[in-house]
C-alpha cells in the first residue's frame, strides 16, 4: 500500500475500520495464502530488512513476501519514492499485473466467481452446527500476561501531564503502552496525564502501566521521558522541567530547536546533563514516514479547519437544488499543499466545496489535482522548496506578485485556509488587511500558522473574533478539538519511535543511525543540533549539477542532428504522404469543379466538427433535429447520383451517401420517439 494510502481510501470511499496497521498483519503473513498487493513499492520491500546498505534499511514494511502467494499490480515497473528496486518483483512467489489495476480486478473477482465451488457450503447449511466454544479475549490474554511482560522489560519510559493547561494531549494512549510493553518498554504514567484527550488511569493500569501520583515521581523512576510541549517550567514543583529530571536521562518532545527559544533549552539540557531528541527534527526520508510527527498532527490540523470553518460558515459547503431554491457551492483556497494543506483539501472536496491551492512548490500541483482541487498557478521563475522538503523564503517581487494574487482571489472564495510555514522562522505574511477587506460579509479565515505569528495579518493567536464581517481563527486546531485523535496519532510515531531506539533491547542513540542523527539536539553534554545536510537532505529534493552539467543541459540539438522519426510517429508520415498522393492525383486528372467541391468537403468537415462540440447540452434535441434535415437533403441528393450510369463511379458515391444518411436519419428519430415516450401519460 502507498505512503498516501489515506487519500486513495477517502477517494474510494473505502471505511476506515476495514484497514490494519502493519503490526496488526505481519504476523498473518506466513499463513497467509495470497496477498494482493495495489501500487506498492518501497512499503512492500524486502531490501529494507535484508539489505543494510539499502537507502531504506531499517524502515518498517509489510512483510508480504512471507506469503505462499503475492500479486503486485502496477501501472509499470517503475522505482518508488526512495528511487532504489524491489526485489520482491523477482521472488518465485510473486506474480506480476501490470496496466490498470482496476480492470486487473475486476478479472480476479470474475475468475473467483466462476471457478468458485459452493457444494461445501450448502452442506455445511444442510447439517446442524455446534455453538463454537467461546474463546478467550485478546484483552484477557494480555493482561494475564502482563506481570511475566513487566519482569523483561529493560528501559522505563515515563509519560507526564503538560503544564500547559491549554495542551489536552498526551504522549502514549494506553494502546500504545500495550505495544510498548511487548516489546520490553515500561510505561510510567503521571496520574491523570491522559485525563485531557479520554483516557482514564484505569485505561492505563489496564494496559499494565505504572501510575505514580506527581511529575517528580515518574521524572526519578523513568529512563526516558517523553511529552508533547516543550519543557518549561513546572509550577507545581517550582523546577524546570529539564532539572527535575537526572544527569544522563533522555526527554523527547517538540522542542523548535531552529528557534531562539530552542536554542535557550538546548543550553540548558547541555548544563544538565540531560539528552533532548526532538520530534519537530526527524527527517524526511522514506524510512522516517511512519515516525513523522509533523505529519499525522498536521493532517488533524487540516482535516479540522475545514470542519471549524464550515461551523462558522453560515452557507452550505456544497451545491444545493431545493424547493426553496439553488445555491451555489462554497468556494475555498487553501494556501500549502503540505500535509495540512492536503487533508483540507481533499475534506473540502468531500463536503462538496470548489477548492482552490497555491504552493511555491510546483512539484504539489499533482497532488492538488488529484484531490480534486484547482491548482494556482504564478507565473514566476523561482523554485520555492529547499533541500529538505521544506517551503523556503521567497523572493520580495516574488511575494508581491503571490500577494496580488491572494487579493484577487479574496474578493471571490468564500473561505481561505493558510498552512504556509517555515521552520525556525515567523510564518510569512501571505493575506493582507487590504485583502481581508476585500472578502464577502460571512467569509471565514483559519490561520494553521497562528502559533508561528500567522499568514494573516490580523490573526490573533489562538483566538477568535470578527473583523468587518470576516471570522478570523487563529488555532492550530489539533490540540483541544481533537485530543484524542491527535493523542493516538502521535502515540503510534512515538512507538514507531521506540523501535529504532531500541533495536537491540537497550536504549540507544545511535548517532550512525540517519533519523536519530537529525532529530538529536543534545548528547552527553553536547550540542549535535543542526545536523549535517547530508542527514537533513530528502530524497525529494532536487539535486542540483554542476556548470558543465548545467550547460549541456541547456544546449538542445538541432533538428537535423536528431534522426527523421524522431520528429514524429511513423503513422503520421504515411498520412501525410498519402494526402500528398491522393491530392496529387486530383490536381492532374479530376475536373476543376472537382477540386472545388473538395475544397467545400473539407472546410465543411472543420466547420462541423468545430460547430457541433462547441453546442450546448441543452441544445442537443434541436440539433438532432437540424441533423435530420440536412441527412435528408443528403439522401435526395445520393437518390439523384443513383440515377447516373450504372456502375459509375458517380452512382456507388450515391449509394454510399444514401446509405450513411440514413442510417443517421433513423437513429435520430429512433431516440427521438424514445424522448417524447418519456412525457407519455401511462
Amino acid at each position: 500500500m502507498p505512503g498516501h494510502m489515506n487519500v486513495l481510501l477517502a477517494e474510494a470511499n473505502v471505511p476506515y475500520d476495514i484497514t490494519l496497521s502493519m503490526d496488526d498483519i505481519n504476523h498473518d503473513f506466513p499463513e497467509t495464502d495470497a496477498v494482493l498487493i495495489l501500487g506498492g513499492n518501497d512499503i512492500v520491500n524486502p531490501a529494507a530488512q535484508d539489505d543494510p546498505d539499502s537507502p531504506i534499511a531499517g524502515m518498517p514494511v509489510l512483510e508480504v513476501w512471507k506469503a505462499k502467494q503475492s500479486i503486485v499490480m502496477k501501472r509499470s515497473l517503475n522505482v518508488g519514492y526512495a528511487g532504489i528496486d524491489n526485489p520482491l518483483f523477482l521472488k518465485p512467489n510473486n506474480g506480476m499485473y501490470l496496466g490498470d489495476a482496476k480492470k486487473s480486478c475486476d478479472k480476479l473477482v470474475a475468475l473467483l466467481g466462476v471457478g468458485g465451488d459452493n457444494k461445501d457450503m450448502k452442506e455445511a447449511k444442510a447439517k446442524d452446527v455446534e455453538a463454537p466454544t467461546p474463546k478467550e479475549s485478546e484483552e484477557d490474554k494480555f493482561r494475564a500476561q502482563i506481570p511475566q511482560l513487566l519482569k523483561s522489560t529493560y528501559v522505563k519510559l515515563g509519560v507526564i501531564e503538560e503544564v500547559d493547561l491549554s495542551e489536552r494531549k498526551v504522549a502514549v494512549v494506553p494502546e500504545g503502552a500495550k505495544r510498548l510493553l511487548k516489546a520490553g518498554i515500561q510505561v510510567i504514567v503521571q496520574s491523570g496525564a491522559g485525563v485531557g484527550a479520554d483516557f482514564s488511569d484505569d485505561q492505563y493500569e489496564l494496559a499494565g502501566c505504572t501510575i505514580l501520583p506527581t511529575a517528580q515521581d515518574v521524572f526519578d523512576a523513568a529512563d526516558v521521558i517523553v511529552k508533547i510541549r516543550e519543557p518549561t517550567m513546572n509550577p507545581q514543583a517550582e523546577k524546570h522541567e529539564i532539572d527535575m529530571m537526572g544527569k544522563g536521562k533522555s526527554l523527547i518532545s517538540f522542542l523548535g530547536p531552529r528557534t531562539d527559544k530552542g536554542k535557550e533549552l538546548m543550553d540548558k539540557a547541555k548544563k544538565a546533563g540531560v539528552n533532548l531528541l526532538a520530534v519537530d527534527a526527524i527527517p524526511r526520508i522514506s524510512r522516517a514516514q511512519s515516525l513523522d510527527v509533523l505529519s499525522s498532527q498536521a493532517k488533524i490540523a487540516g482535516y479540522r479547519a475545514v470542519v471549524e470553518a464550515a461551523n462558522v460558515y453560515q452557507r452550505f459547503l456544497n451545491g444545493e437544488v431545493t424547493a426553496a431554491g439553488s445555491f451555489q457551492p462554497s468556494k475555498i483556497m487553501v494556501i500549502g499543499a503540505g500535509v495540512a494543506g492536503l487533508a483540507a483539501i481533499g475534506t473540502g472536496k468531500n463536503m462538496g466545496a470548489i477548492v482552490r491551492a497555491f504552493d511555491t512548490r510546483l512539484e504539489t500541483k499533482e497532488q492538488v489535482e488529484s484531490l480534486g482541487g484547482e491548482f494556482l498557478v504564478l507565473d514566476f521563475d523561482e523554485d520555492g522548496g529547499d533541500n529538505a522538503g521544506y517551503a523556503k523564503v521567497m523572493s520580495d517581487d516574488f511575494i508581491k506578485k503571490e500577494m496580488e494574487m491572494f487579493k484577487e482571489q479574496a474578493k471571490d472564495v468564500d473561505i481561505i485556509i493558510t498552512t504556509a510555514a517555515i521552520p525556525g522562522r515567523r510564518a510569512p505574511i501571505l493575506i493582507k488587511e487590504e485583502a481581508v477587506n476585500e472578502m464577502k460579509v460571512g467569509s471565514v479565515i483559519v490561520d494553521l500558522a497562528g502559533s508561528s505569528g500567522g499568514n494573516c495579518a490580523l490573526t490573533r493567536p489562538g483566538e477568535t473574533y470578527v473583523h468587518n464581517g470576516v471570522t478570523i481563527i487563529g488555532s492550530d486546531m489539533s490540540n483541544q478539538a481533537m485530543a484524542w485523535q491527535a493523542s493516538t496519532m502521535f502515540s503510534n510515531n512515538i512507538v514507531n519511535l521506540f523501535g529504532i531506539l531500541c533495536k537491540d533491547k537497550k536504549f540507544t542513540v545511535d548517532m550512525n543511525d540517519q533519523v536519530v542523527r537529525g532529530m538529536t539536539c543534545v548528547l552527553d553534554e553536547e550540542i549535535t543540533f543542526p545536523p549535517p545536510d547530508s542527514v537533513t537532505a530528502t530524497s525529494a529534493a532536487p539535486k542540483k549539477s554542476s556548470p558543465a552539467m548545467q550547460l549541456a543541459q541547456a544546449k538542445e540539438p538541432s533538428v537535423f542532428e536528431q534522426r527523421i522519426f524522431d520528429l514524429a510517429p511513423l503513422s503520421e508520415f504515411l498520412l501525410l504522404a498519402f494526402v500528398g498522393f491522393f491530392f496529387g492525383i486530383v490536381a492532374s486528372y479530376a475536373p476543376v469543379t472537382f477540386a472545388q467541391q473538395l475544397g467545400y468537403f473539407i472546410l465543411a468537415g472543420f466547420l462541423g466538427y468545430y460547430l457541433i462540440w462547441n453546442v450546448e447540452p441543452a441544445l442537443f434535441s434541436p440539433l438532432m433535429s437540424t441533423s435530420n434535415a440536412l441527412s435528408g437533403v443528403v439522401i435526395l441528393a445520393g437518390i439523384l447520383m443513383c440515377s447516373m450510369e450504372k456502375g459509375s463511379p458517380t452512382s456507388v458515391l450515391g449509394c454510399v451517401a444514401t446509405g450513411v444518411a440514413a442510417i443517421n436519419v433513423f437513429g435520430g428519430f429512433a431516440v427521438s420517439y424514445r424522448m417524447l415516450l418519456m412525457f407519455k401519460k401511462a
